[in-house]
Parts: C-alpha cells; sequence; structure tokens
C-alpha cells in the first residue's frame, strides 16, 4: 500500500517548477504525468515503484494566506548537502523560508518550507555517525 503525500496545488506549471527542483534536489525524479476530467497531476518517485509525492491540480484550491489547512511532508536526503540544495531550490522557486537548514535533536538535519499554496514541506538527513 502506498501512503505518499498527495498535495493540492492551485497553480500547476508554477508547481511543477517548484517540485520538479526541489524532488531533484534529493535525487527524487517526476516519474508520471497524468491529466482526468481537466485536471493535470504528476508524481514523483525514488525509482519506479517507489512514489513518494503526487502533486493534483485544484484550480479553485485557496491560496496559502486563506486556507484553513495545510499539509505537512518531510523528505528524506542522502546527506547535509541534500538538504542544503532542497532549501535553496525551494526559495529560488518561490517557497517560503519556516526553518533554515541546520542540526535538530537526536542529530537530525532538517529544514522546511512553506510552498505556493501554504503546504510546509521539507527534507532531512538522520546523521549516523
Amino acid at each position: 500500500m502506498n501512503t505518499s503525500p498527495v498535495l493540492f496545488v492551485s497553480d500547476f506549471e508554477r508547481s511543477l517548477i517548484l517540485y520538479d527542483a526541489i524532488m531533484t534536489a534529493l535525487d527524487f525524479t517526476r516519474c508520471n504525468n497524468f491529466e482526468a476530467n481537466g485536471r493535470r497531476e504528476a508524481q514523483y518517485c525514488f525509482d519506479e515503484d517507489s512514489k513518494v509525492l503526487s502533486i493534483i491540480e485544484t484550480p479553485d484550491y485557496p491560496s496559502g494566506t486563506t486556507q484553513l489547512f495545510t499539509s505537512l511532508s518531510s523528505f528524506p536526503a542522502k546527506n547535509q548537502s541534500a538538504v542544503d540544495r532542497f532549501f535553496v531550490a525551494a526559495i529560488i522557486n518561490g517557497a517560503t523560508e519556516i526553518e533554515k537548514p541546520g542540526l535538530r535533536e537526536n542529530n537530525c538535519y532538517t529544514t522546511s518550507v512553506k510552498d505556493l499554496d501554504g503546504h510546509h514541506i521539507g527534507a532531512f538527513w538522520l546523521n549516523s555517525n
């Protein structure tokens, strides 16, 4: 059973630019594109069998300043520099900083941002040394 996050986005093209950049920083690729009933969906995968995220076009989705509920998704990184790349790619492509990259409790290096629709997204790397 795949329980990967699904995020609804108001501006699909702008969101594709953001998510292509941040998911590439974490070595995830856009693996599938769908269109049904006038709505588009893009999926990001670790490999062809492991979907990690879907974004779905929802033009009437409320903006980040007015919506009542947001999604929170955090993605694993291979190393600390991948977390840093995620953060830079997110900010360059319109996301808003929540938490700069840094070492947190339990030796975990994390960052988080708010995407164009107000969803909180992040990256983490657990330093096992």
